[in-house]
């Protein structure tokens, strides 16, 4: 990939993204460089939420594909 300033990396996919890629972000963490991806996946938000007055939180992981949580 292309990044402003340093020209072409290379790097490794840990997963396919699964949409069409937004933005780019770069970080560095212990010594290694990390790239997240934003990525629109081509679905759409609902405009209001399924159960009104209720919260739910969605984490995403890599081992785990979706947890949900119900407060």
């Amino acid at each position: 990939m292309k990044l402003p300033k340093l020209g072409w990396v290379t790097f490794r996919w840990s997963r396919p993204p699964g949409g069409e890629i937004r933005s780019a972000t770069v970080s560095r963490k212990g010594g290694h460089w990390f790239v997240s991806f934003l990525v629109n996946d081509g679905r759409q938000v609902p405009e209001r939420h399924a159960m009104p007055g209720t919260a739910v939180g969605v984490d995403r992981g890599v081992k785990t594909a979706v947890v949900t949580c119900r407060w």
